[in-house]
């Protein structure tokens, strides 16, 4: 199996448990502030590695990345808060449609940071991606909700990540990129749960577990897809993200997606496929460490 086909099922497998991720949210925040929930994922997800660490015959993580581990975990749990915010506050279609901007500012750091080329016609689907954007937000024409700003604000974090990710998933392994993100985000996200804290229902236990869970399996995928293959190629699946979370919004939540937040997205997705695609090579990397 060809690296590209591995990095396009490690993605498609990445996305699927974000959208099953989303469900869990929701679920949660209606018993719970978003900051308390975001709390109980992480710890929740650290108790779930320390088998994999016992695996690994030792609790030691190495510290030759760690300051760019601690700037991806402070990306990280910004965009997670931000998230569960905005699953809150607005439908999670809405949320995801919003959320899709990411590979558009993932193309914007791309060529910041990691150095990828941009042609103009690049540069053009990025502008066309966010007129897509705009569409669903509508300012002038509808009071811009603060869900919605908390949706496209979690794009620019989940963006920072993927650069962050890129060259860790070439340093250390699943395991380390991994455990290192939960180690440290789980004591901010409780300073921050502290000042909200509610106490979970018995009930919403299960669905705070199946929480991190998800996040846990969707953390070590991404690693795996990112070690294989480009950030720019790599976003092209995350389309995949708003369908699988609209169909199961409509089914589970009765949420429908309306008109503009469709033809928004479907924009978003068009224009950000073609970025990401402008004058970037998708050449294998070199092997990464995946145990």
């Amino acid at each position: 199996m060809s690296p590209a086909l591995q990095g396009a099922l490690w993605m498609v497998a990445t996305v699927a448990f974000s959208a099953a991720n989303v469900v869990c949210i929701r679920i949660a925040v209606a018993d719970v502030h978003p900051f308390v929930a975001a709390f109980f994922r992480n710890a929740l997800a650290l108790v779930m590695l320390l088998p994999w660490l016992l695996a690994s015959g030792t609790f030691r993580l190495p510290v030759q990345a760690l300051p760019l581990h601690a700037v991806r975990a402070g990306f990280g749990l910004t965009g997670m808060l931000l998230f569960f915010t905005a699953v809150h506050l607005t439908t999670m279609a809405e949320t995801t449609a919003l959320t899709q901007t990411a590979p558009l500012f993932g193309v914007l750091g791309a060529v910041v940071v990691l150095k990828e080329r941009a042609s103009l016609r690049r540069w053009a689907g990025v502008l066309v991606g966010f007129a897509g954007a705009l569409l669903i937000l509508r300012p002038g024409f509808e009071d811009v909700s603060l869900g919605a700003l908390a949706a496209l604000a979690a794009a620019v974090f989940m963006a920072a990540d993927w650069i962050t990710l890129k060259p860790l998933a070439r340093i250390d392994t699943t395991r380390v990129v991994v455990t290192w993100l939960t180690v440290l985000m789980t004591p901010l996200s409780l300073a921050a749960a502290l000042f909200v804290w509610q106490t979970p229902a018995l009930a919403t236990m299960p669905w705070l577990f199946a929480l991190a869970m998800t996040a846990t399996l969707g953390q070590a995928t991404a690693v795996r897809a990112f070690a294989m293959m480009d950030v720019s190629y790599l976003a092209l699946f995350d389309f995949l993200r708003l369908v699988f979370v609209a169909a199961i919004g409509f089914v589970a939540f009765g949420e429908i997606l309306d008109m503009w937040t469709a033809a928004g997205a479907a924009i978003i997705v068009a224009a950000g496929s073609f970025a990401v695609r402008q004058g970037t090579a998708v050449a294998t990397p070199p092997p990464a460490k995946l145990q």
